[in-house]
Formats: structure tokens, C-alpha cells, sequence
């Protein structure tokens, strides 16, 4: 199920100072700076021009595992730093305290956003929840009270470059709440496709040519000390639902039923398109808005 659409392969400029990059956030998701003999490379080697963007980025994020006892250790330091701990995260966490390593499957296995939205009572019954088929359940039975969240969430980013996105979530809830939560879908998958895209566009190690691409960017990061622990915990909730989302299906596998932008595209049925998938589908694009907001690592918007 591959199309030409789905090819990324627009060369970035030069980095130099300023927002992270995705290479740099890979320095920061593991244990140091990653070198040129090393994850880089490899991450290189397997992104052929070819690649669509989910092979791409399921690739990045099966590679760059930033979750090795981070949720663990910011349990760990909340428990002597709540107050300052919970500032420095995103706010629909208040009052979760203690729950952070309890988030990493929901974000990373089931593809739910939690970083920004939902609100956090919602936060809270999802991880009280039993199983993926209930945190599902949950979501869909409060789907307008996320939806509302999400607005909220959409009124804080103010980065310019993503001023048309953010409109066009605002046209997704509107449709959401109109009734049509099918085009929410279809829509809300596109501007989450379009942010993604610029992720890699402006990060030369993900693309076919690394002309551009400067090693020294990934040297002298700061080490995991508690404000950083912080800090990748926060980023790497940004990113976690991603390899969810990027899920794929051929003519002889199953249509996925959790959201996956591939099956938005090219599967338009009832298995796809759900109210529970919309709903997750706005999520996804709001939270990497939002959270980009926050953490202002570079995107080269090309629409």
C-alpha cells in the first residue's frame, strides 16, 4: 500500500543554532551524544529516498528508545520535587504525580496522546482503566470533552509557521462537533502528516541526502541531571503515539482498527474511521502542536 505521496524527500537547509532537531532530541533519548559511527548511521542507512514518511518515522522511534527507566526516574524525582517536577510538564498532568511510567504504554503501545490533552481527569480514568478496549471506550464516551480540551490547547500555540495548521484543527473540531467526525479524521491526519513532514524536512539525518547534516550539532548536550530527566520525559510523550500512528497494512493484512494515518488514507470504512479513532486522531495533531509549542525543536512547515 505504498503511494507517491508518501515520499519525503525535500532537502533541509543548514542547522545551526537555535531549535532542536530531531538528531539532537536523539542524543537526548538516550545515554549521550550519538556519534557519527553510530545510531545516526544506522537511522541513515535504513531511510532510503523511497521510504514513505510512516516507514520513516517508525524507524526513528524503534531505533532512538527514549524510555530506558526515564519514567521511573521522574517518578523517583517528583516524589522529593512534585511541585517543581509538575510545572515543568505539561498541564493536564497536574496532579499525576507518581503515575508518569504508568503513561509510557498508553502513549507508546495504544498510540493515545496524553501530553497536553486530555484534560487531566480523563488522564487519570485512562490509566485507572484495565485494558486498550476500555481506555477506547473512555475516550469516545467523553469525546466532547476532549474536543473542548483540544480548543483550549490550540488557543496556547502561537508559533507563526503553524498558524494554518492550527486553523485547520479549529475546521476539524468544528466538523467533529457537527457531526462529522469522518472528515475530522481525514483532516486531522493530514495536518498531523503535514507537521510530521516538516519535522523531517528540516532534519537532514532523516532524509536521502545528509549534505547538511553537521555531527558537531550533537556534542556537548547536557547529561540526564534531574531539570533534563524532566525535559525528555516531556519531549519524548510528544513524540511516543507516533509509532502507533504510523502503523501500516498491505491487501493481505488486516485493516488496523486504532488510528493509523496510512489506513485514514487509503482504507476509508468502518474499521478505520471511528468516532474513537477521529477523537485520537485530533489529539495526535493538537498534542505535537502544542507540545511544539513548548519545546521549539525545528519544523520546516511545506504546504
Amino acid at each position: 500500500m505504498n503511494d507517491e505521496d508518501d515520499k519525503t524527500t525535500t532537502p533541509a537547509g543548514e542547522h545551526g543554532d537555535g531549535p532542536l532537531t530531531i538528531g539532537e532530541l536523539g542524543a537526548l533519548s538516550g545515554g549521550g551524544p550519538l556519534t557519527p559511527g553510530g545510531l545516526i548511521d544506522q537511522v541513515k542507512a535504513a531511510l532510503k529516498e523511497a521510504y514513505p514518511v510512516e516507514d520513516r518515522m517508525a524507524v526513528l522511534f524503534k531505533e532512538l528508545s527514549p524510555w530506558s527507566g526515564l519514567g521511573e526516574t521522574l517518578d523517583r524525582i517528583a516524589r522529593h520535587a512534585e511541585t517543581h517536577v509538575e510545572k515543568a510538564l505539561p498541564g493536564n498532568w497536574s496532579g499525576l504525580s507518581g503515575r508518569y511510567e504508568e503513561m509510557i504504554p498508553v502513549m507508546k503501545e495504544e498510540g493515545i496522546p496524553l501530553a497536553w490533552v486530555p484534560p487531566s481527569h480523563i488522564v487519570r480514568e485512562l490509566l485507572d482503566a484495565p485494558d486498550a478496549q476500555v481506555r477506547r471506550t473512555i475516550l469516545e464516551a467523553h469525546h466532547q470533552a476532549v474536543w473542548t480540551a483540544c480548543r483550549e490547547a490550540l488557543d496556547e500555540v502561537e508559533r507563526p509557521e503553524f498558524a494554518e495548521q492550527v486553523s485547520m484543527l479549529r475546521a476539524c473540531l468544528d466538523m467533529a462537533e457537527d457531526g462529522h467526525p469522518c472528515g475530522a479524521q481525514a483532516l486531522a491526519a493530514s495536518v498531523w502528516d503535514t507537521t510530521v513532514r516538516g519535522l523531517i524536512r528540516a532534519t537532514p539525518s532523516l532524509q536521502s541526502n545528509p549534505k547538511w547534516f553537521q555531527y558537531k550539532d550533537l556534542t556537548g548536550l547536557p547529561k540526564a541531571e534531574e531539570e533534563q530527566t524532566v525535559r525528555r520525559f516531556r519531549v519524548a510523550s510528544l513524540f511516543a503515539p507516533f509509532e502507533k500512528a504510523c502503523q501500516r497494512f498491505t491487501w493481505t493484512t488486516s485493516v488496523p482498527a486504532s488510528f493509523s494515518r496510512h489506513a485514514t488514507a487509503h482504507a476509508t470504512g468502518p474499521t478505520q474511521y471511528t468516532l474513537v479513532n477521529a477523537t485520537i486522531a485530533v489529539m495526535l495533531a493538537v498534542s505535537l502542536l502544542r507540545g511544539l509549542e513548548a519545546d521549539p525543536i525545528e519544523v520546516a512547515i511545506h504546504a
